[in-house]
């Protein structure tokens, strides 16, 4: 064991993931996996210039800095913080939370919790806290919870009383927390380093990890619409040309529709589709030439302007007879932007409703929000299984005039820049139809927000 404080560099190896126990459902089972742990604190008040950091500069950073130092973690009258928290979620003033009270505040205020600093005793220094008043005031409230929610099930309070249902849930709350209260006293770690050295006090003020990662240090805020994304070496027919997935008005000269208002990503059927930024999905439709869509909102002028800022240097490539366009006439950053994506075969489920993404749902940055597919390519089909993915500040069908190059935003690999794996897997593709039209079923819901 080195000597502690022990200095490092980013990027250093620390260690291995160690098997965390964590309980799997409410019959009190016990599961194990490996993850890793990360808590951030400071002893010392976080500066305004730091929360301005975190939020990439901006004025109105949006942190709640609060002291709650004699906080003891129960929602009490005198605990004021807690209090307001509990207020937030009883919507209906009953004085009980409700479980679809809890899921409506979580939902719409995760953002403001994540931005919460708060000084309060860290639970790795009190090696006693097991024993403490307020800990067993938890305890028993979670008990107090487990029973009134088991007693739905019955015909009135007094049956599940009197029913051996309850001995049994009560008796593995109790197993529960014998094995919590055995877990707890091993996290007091605290207390067994030089804390004078380390300068740990026992109340620190406490980050949303997560938060951190906003720091503003030259890296993009974005995630490919799919990995390793490279333009389309072939057309629909399977012809050869490497332009036919750019974006331009002319960019496919000689054909009844020569513009082209997005670009086309080589996609095996299946493949992972991302969200690229922090959105909201503004519509989702399925549609003879488009197929199954999804289109993104980002209307926060903040965010809209950091995802601009963040844009890329794209080169226009230099094509001999045909133009690759740059940017629309009636393009406005004031009205937002629109990132849609098309020829989708599948669209994957909301995580908290466990129903399909609709229009109105949240999603971040490097979620999976759909597969590829060739839905749109009509009974024919498409020697080139692709993404078509565009960018625009107003999402309107047929139109150039507000959708931007989204090379400016897509690092893809044009033909000149795809090894000689990737060029020969396009290839190879190419030689047969991918019939989808049919074969990736029509998106059921549809809608629109905004």
């Amino acid at each position: 064991m080195p000597d502690i404080p022990l200095k490092i560099e980013a990027g250093e190896h620390l260690g291995y993931l160690g098997k965390y126990e964590f309980l799997k459902n409410a019959q009190g089972n016990i599961d194990q996996e490996y993850r890793v742990h990360l808590e951030v604190f400071s002893n010392d008040r976080p500066p305004e210039y730091f929360l301005k950091a975190l939020a990439a500069g901006q004025e109105e950073h949006g942190f709640q800095v609060i002291d709650g130092s004699g906080s003891n973690g129960v929602m009490e009258p005198e605990n004021v913080f807690f209090n307001d928290i509990y207020r937030a979620i009883d919507t209906d003033t009953d004085g009980q939370l409700s479980e679809n009270e809890l899921i409506a505040f979580y939902q719409s205020a995760t953002n403001k919790l994540e931005k919460v600093i708060a000084k309060h005793p860290s639970e790795w220094h009190f090696e006693e806290q097991v024993d403490n008043a307020w800990f067993n005031q938890v305890l028993e409230k979670g008990r107090d919870l487990l029973e009134q929610h088991a007693s739905k099930y019955f015909q009135s309070e007094a049956i599940f009383q009197e029913s051996a249902y309850r001995e049994k849930i009560m008796s593995l709350y109790d197993d529960f927390i014998d094995h919590e209260k055995a877990r707890i006293e091993q996290t007091a770690w605290m207390q067994q380093l030089d804390t004078e050295k380390l300068e740990i006090q026992p109340q620190v003020w406490h980050f949303w990890p997560l938060s951190i990662s906003n720091i503003y240090d030259g890296e993009r805020h974005w995630h490919e619409p799919i990995l390793n994304p490279m333009s389309t070496n072939y057309s629909q027919y399977g012809n050869k040309k490497e332009y036919w997935g750019l974006f331009g008005e002319n960019i496919r000269k000689g054909n009844k529709s020569s513009a082209h208002r997005a670009l086309d990503i080589f996609a095996e059927v299946g493949t992972d589709v991302y969200a690229c930024v922090d959105a909201e999905i503004q519509h989702t439709r399925h549609s003879d030439t488009n197929g199954n869509l999804i289109v993104l909102k980002v209307s926060d002028e903040k965010l809209v302007q950091r995802i601009w800022d963040e844009r890329l240097n794209y080169k226009v490539h230099s094509l001999k007879d045909r133009t690759e366009d740059t940017i629309g006439s009636a393009f406005d950053l004031k009205k937002g932007l629109k990132f849609a994506y098309m020829h989708l075969k599948s669209i994957e489920a909301n995580p908290e409703t466990g129903k399909p993404l609709q229009a109105g749902d949240k999603v971040k940055m490097g979620q999976i929000i759909a597969k590829s597919g060739v839905s749109g390519t009509g009974v024919v089909g498409t020697r080139a299984p692709h993404l078509h993915f565009e960018v625009s500040t107003k999402h309107m069908y047929g139109d150039s005039s507000t959708k931007i190059n989204p090379g400016y935003f897509v690092n893809f690999k044009y033909k000149d820049q795809q090894n000689n794996e990737e060029i020969k897997l396009q290839s190879d593709t190419s030689q047969k139809f991918h019939v989808g039209h049919h074969g990736d079923g029509a998106f059921s819901w549809t809608g629109f927000a905004g």
